[in-house]
């Protein structure tokens, strides 16, 4: 028995990992059915009512992030938090650019066909005031923050592969909605994995290989799917009626846009990539340099 507590304690998961794991995959998993309903066919329940769950989904989820982001804050920036982080920061230029038409808060319409401009960075910027004046060291976290990107830049590709959620909402858009919803769904998925094998694996380079794998298989199957429509589909924008065309599928288009798309989907990711290289040039030359 003495020798059997010291095995067990080895072998029990490390405190607050699964937890963590959880906190990491949330997001995803919210912003995903968001963009599931937004984009599922009438055939449950009306068009009407699938776009009013996934617009209140959409904005719930964004209140969600902040949410979370300010806890991660407070928590001094760990690993789950960034996708909250990056996809805060990112929607909040996207609605800056944005109108939002008929959207309404108990009655009252907000801003009609007018664009949020500097508005739609009042949220982000109440959550960083209820950081800083929670903290007892208020710049503190943020010092946290840039020595754990300096230290680990795979967090920022983690924060950046939020947008892959984002990416089904644009390169499907226009698709008929009975089309598009199954390859959504499966590239949803593929994502969620991505960022689950993220947050479970334990050496940075295995977590970028299966983040990089999905974050590319989910690009074919959006951009694979979307190019097929369009190639054996006309649209009539002004009534919402599509039409087959009989034509003979280009394949070799629809693989290279496919890869093309991957390819630069996995660039973005590797954008802190570089960060990575001088914190371990650093590492290994510069103590050299020092007097």
């Amino acid at each position: 028995m003495e020798t059997a507590v010291p095995a067990m304690k080895k072998m029990a998961p490390q405190p607050g990992q699964r937890h963590e794991v959880v906190l990491g995959v949330l997001p995803f998993l919210v912003m995903g059915l968001a963009s599931l309903l937004l984009q599922a066919p009438a055939s449950v329940l009306s068009m009407q009512a699938f776009q009013i769950l996934g617009g209140l989904l959409f904005f719930g989820g964004y209140l969600f992030i902040l949410y979370a982001l300010l806890r991660g804050w407070l928590l001094g920036f760990p690993r789950w938090v960034y996708p909250y982080l990056v996809y805060a920061v990112l929607f909040m230029f996207f609605l800056a650019n944005a109108a939002t038409p008929g959207l309404a808060i108990f009655g009252i319409p907000l801003f009609g066909r007018e664009v949020w401009g500097w508005r739609a960075g009042v949220p982000l910027g109440i959550v960083a005031v209820l950081a800083l004046v929670s903290s007892r060291q208020p710049w503190a976290n943020l010092a946290r923050l840039a020595k754990a990107i300096w230290n680990d830049w795979t967090r920022l590709s983690f924060g950046l592969y939020s947008l892959m959620i984002m990416a089904t909402l644009v390169i499907m858009d226009e698709v008929e909605r009975s089309f598009r919803f199954p390859p959504t769904l499966l590239a949803v998925a593929v994502v969620i994995l991505g960022a689950y094998g993220y947050m479970r694996l334990r050496k940075n380079w295995q977590r970028m290989a299966v983040m990089l794998a999905c974050a590319g298989v989910s690009m074919i199957i959006m951009q694979a799917s979307a190019d097929y429509f369009w190639q054996t589909h006309t649209a009539n924008f002004s009534t919402g009626e599509y039409r087959v065309l009989d034509v003979a599928v280009d394949v070799g288009r629809i693989v290279s846009r496919s890869v093309n798309g991957a390819g630069i989907v996995l660039l973005i990711l590797l954008v802190p990539l570089p960060l990575g290289l001088l914190h371990w040039l650093w590492g290994r030359f510069g103590p050299r340099l020092q007097p």
